[in-house]
């Protein structure tokens, strides 16, 4: 594959950049946004935790959503075959429940667990308030396929002090202006029978759907849910109604929202701080969508001011009639698509939101290639970043302002994107077909012109994402696919995936303030080139989660004596990591690990006393299970039959519950 760099003029696609023109600000909000699904099962793991320090180290991603805040039930089929540690096969963090006078109960810590890791990767939260707890459902609890009850509430006043106590549990825990950062979305996808109880097919299934009638009882939630945020804190950001597509619903949600009767309230209307819809398909039908949410809501004057939230995006994954098998997510491909989706923003007023959401999979487990957009894969221990996930590492390194770029209209093949920071000037190029997954035909030769520069020796830099740059994929389909990759195929993999750049960094002399490159782009490729350095955004954490990150080194090196074997050094530096940080993720997650070397040592009275610790504390049932069943086996080696007995008869009971069969209603 040849690549070069020149600085004469030949025949090419010119692109010209002014790096004294800014247009506009260059706000990564806009597309460093993923989800995922479910909340806590998918976040409190071994896979996810390497993940998610990966993510921040990239400083390449700002929001997460996920589903199943509030859910309670087993997901269908208890999907708990994948390996790792997985602390419950809930979906869902199970906040809340009622005693036996039907008072509610609240419980933040699976919660807490969740946002602790979340933020200290850098991430803040869209968060999504569903599904209905069990508790609180009215009626026959009707399930999704998450385990989720897609019902509405018994009663509209513990629905909205769910809110409220979910809102300010958090403003105690993270700070207000922290959780005024947030976005808090009442549901997902309303319009669906899958999601909630009064849902439809897609809108173009069912003609005769009521939408109004249907929407009703969706409203009275919304109401009910803004009223208790706002309550709350009145500035803290609500909004909804996070749909599938459907207009008529969205209509009608407006509509009720700008002048309908709020039935929480009583007054006139109900606040919407941004207004959200989901989107999968090709570029031009997304845009087409996109629009046409857009001109509805312009409709309504109070919402002018209203942020547009694409909060689920994404390239179609079915193939030929197999749903989510598109090798393309896992290769350069995704990357293009996001790279040109991002221009397409940045271009198409019309069409153009706030924010949009990458919905798909933290990591791909285990040891396998598949599944649902997954943004890294585990073919060892370690995550290997798929292309889509450099690419928003090289969207991350575009600086502050964004300036003028001729040559490269978004609905082109070969489109730019270009910005400036006080580190250098930053242009990212990128050549796209969607009809073309494989990226067949010649190499393009692009002419980038950088004027308006105002220094004279810059130093260049070039990355590259193709078949043969920053693409584990690839590197794996030429070794043949393999299942079960050797030690040494892994470690060229994770290798082929990084990014570095191309030929090295050099000095690149401005005439009279301008700079042209010419280099040769493949099909389905993106390129970033830098001259002087690339932006890095500061990580932008709340106090509390600077703490947390204070207990995730020391946890970490706590592990790093164990595996060098200094057990009785391990053992001290974790009894401090779970007495200091026993109010956070890693104070729990060092209990389990002290456990661990004890019974190494060989302790066998100090590693029950740490089981009696833990199975103080809420787990969830596969280590609540596992703990009983030791602690038992201990306690009848001391000569404690009965208490044994008793232990092992609550273990039996989380057996039971969890061998019922799962109803999945929708």
């Amino acid at each position: 594959m040849g690549c070069f760099w020149a600085s004469i003029a030949l025949l090419a696609t010119t692109i010209t950049v002014d790096a004294s023109k800014v247009v506009g600000p260059l706000d990564n909000r806009l597309w460093a946004n993923i989800g995922y699904d479910p909340l806590y099962v998918g976040t409190v793991n071994d896979y996810a935790l390497k993940v998610l320090r990966l993510m921040r180290e990239s400083r390449a991603f700002r929001y997460f959503r996920c589903h199943n805040l509030f859910s309670d039930g087993l997901p269908r089929g208890r999907r708990l075959r994948l390996p790792g540690r997985f602390p419950s096969p809930y979906f869902g963090c199970r906040v809340y429940s009622e005693d036996e006078e039907g008072n509610p109960c609240y419980d933040f810590t699976f919660a807490d667990q969740v946002y602790d890791l979340m933020l200290s990767a850098g991430l803040r939260p869209i968060v999504e308030t569903d599904f209905m707890p069990d508790a609180l459902a009215e009626g026959e609890i009707i399930r999704n396929y998450g385990g989720g009850a897609v019902n509405t509430p018994k009663d509209y006043r513990k629905w909205r002090d769910l809110i409220y106590n979910t809102v300010k549990h958090f403003i105690e825990r993270y700070g207000r202006g922290e959780v005024e950062r947030w976005y808090w979305e009442v549901w997902n996808e309303p319009d669906l029978r899958t999601y909630f109880i009064d849902g439809d097919g897609w809108w173009w299934r069912r003609k005769g759907w009521d939408a109004e009638k249907a929407v009703e009882r969706f409203c009275k939630m919304f109401d009910y849910f803004v009223e208790g945020a706002k309550s709350a804190d009145r500035n803290v950001k609500v909004g909804g109604p996070g749909l599938a597509g459907n207009p008529a619903f969205m209509l009608a949600f407006l509509r009720h929202c700008a002048e309908g009767r709020n039935t929480a309230t009583g007054g006139r209307g109900t606040p919407l701080d941004f207004i959200s819809w989901h989107g999968y398909g090709r570029t031009d039908s997304l845009l087409r969508k996109n629009r046409l949410f857009k001109a509805m809501v312009l409709k309504f004057p109070q919402f002018r001011g209203s942020e547009l939230h694409q909060n689920e995006w994404g390239q179609p994954l079915r193939i030929m009639g197999r749903p989510n098998r598109s090798p393309s997510v896992f290769h350069e491909f995704e990357a293009c698509f996001l790279a040109k989706y991002v221009h397409a923003m940045l271009s198409d007023e019309s069409a153009s939101v706030d924010l949009f959401l990458r919905w798909g999979q933290l990591a791909m487990v285990p040891r396998r290639l598949g599944g649902w957009r997954a943004l890294t894969v585990f073919l060892g221990d370690e995550p290997i970043p798929t292309p889509v996930f450099n690419a928003y590492i090289l969207l991350s390194r575009l600086g502050p302002e964004r300036l003028e770029v001729k040559g490269a209209d978004f609905r082109s093949e070969v489109g730019a994107i270009a910005a400036r920071s006080r580190e250098g000037v930053q242009v990212l190029v990128y050549r796209f077909n969607e009809r073309e997954e494989e990226g067949a035909g010649a190499p393009e030769r692009v002419e980038l012109v950088v004027k308006g520069l105002t220094k004279r020796g810059l130093t260049l830099k070039r990355y590259l994402i193709d078949k043969w740059h920053a693409n584990f994929y690839r590197v794996w389909e030429r070794m043949g696919r393999p299942k079960s990759p050797s030690p040494e195929a892994i470690k060229r993999l994770s290798e082929a995936a990084k990014l570095r750049p191309m030929d090295g960094p050099r000095i690149v002399e401005a005439e009279n303030g301008i700079v042209k490159l010419t280099f040769e782009l493949p099909m389905n490729s993106l390129t970033l080139v830098v001259l002087g350095e690339e932006f890095r955004r500061d990580l932008d954490l709340p106090p509390v989660v600077r703490r947390l990150l204070d207990g995730e080194r020391a946890y970490f090196k706590a592990l790093e004596m164990a595996e060098r074997g200094d057990l009785q050094g391990a053992r001290r530096a974790l009894e401090n990591v779970a007495e200091k940080f026993s109010d956070c993720f890693f104070g729990y997650r060092a209990l389990f690990a002290l456990l661990d070397v004890l019974e190494e040592m060989g302790d066998e009275e100090g590693a029950d006393r740490v089981r009696e610790k833990l199975l103080s504390l809420r787990l969830g049932d596969p280590e609540r299970i596992r703990l009983l069943k030791e602690r038992a086996e201990f306690l009848r080696s001391q000569g404690k039959a009965t208490e044994a007995s008793r232990l092992e008869a609550e273990a039996r009971k989380i057996e039971a519950k969890l061998r019922r069969p799962v109803i999945w209603s929708r």
